[in-house]
């Protein structure tokens, strides 16, 4: 008999409003997008970031009935994860990518020391590339003989492909680190990224729990 243990755990939904927002928010951050800040180290070529100059899109206006939904993800990843219900949980940064044809998120990164990361795909279709989480434990899991054949795994469970589509939103712990496979298609791949902190206090210990 087989037991897994300690399990990572992401949480993923559907917002059926995320790709209505796409043309508007384009419109309102192309010369972010078309600027030499929009490239980001963390980024592949053809792949660009309102990071630098604008990572708070959480505060903009046309995102509001957006980010409201946004936050009701989290809340109810927060809950699901079991994370402390003494700290609520909100959004610090918010940007947009944008992924060109033969563009791809080249380095696998985290978002450490942020509790929860997460993405949301506002237009993602076949070909445009998916979302890849890299195994936490991948400099034990690298040195066994695996069957290097897995379905939805890359280098024999080192790291395992998370199929997307648009209105996915995904969220993850911030220190699973991840990238992002090439856009195969000849149309643009857009995603709002968010990081999310917590307000509150927080007891360390059992001994400092309060009743």
């Amino acid at each position: 008999m087989i037991v897994n243990l300690f399990p990572t755990q992401i949480y993923r939904n559907v917002i059926s409003i995320a790709s209505t927002v796409l043309k508007p928010l384009l419109a309102d951050t192309r010369s972010i997008l078309d600027s030499e800040d929009a490239s980001h180290p963390d980024l592949g070529p053809k792949t660009f970031s309102t990071f630098n100059r604008n990572n708070q899109l959480q505060n903009n206006p046309l995102l509001e009935p957006l980010v409201a939904e946004i936050n009701t993800a989290i809340a109810e990843c927060w809950k699901e994860f079991n994370y402390y219900h003494g700290l609520t949980p909100f959004i610090n940064e918010m940007w947009l990518n944008e992924t060109l044809p033969g563009g791809l998120t080249v380095v696998a990164h985290n978002h450490s020391p942020y509790p929860l990361a997460g993405v949301l795909y506002l237009q993602a279709e076949e070909g445009m590339g998916n979302i890849i989480f890299e195994n936490p434990n991948n400099l034990v899991v690298g040195t066994q003989p695996h069957n290097w054949g897995g379905t939805n795994e890359v280098n024999g469970g080192i790291q395992e492909i998370t199929k997307i589509q648009t209105n996915d939103i995904i969220i993850f712990p911030g220190w699973l680190r991840h990238s992002g496979e090439v856009n195969n298609t000849n149309m643009p791949r857009y995603a709002i990224s968010f990081n999310v902190g917590c307000r509150g206090e927080y007891p360390i210990s059992t001994y400092m729990r309060k009743t």
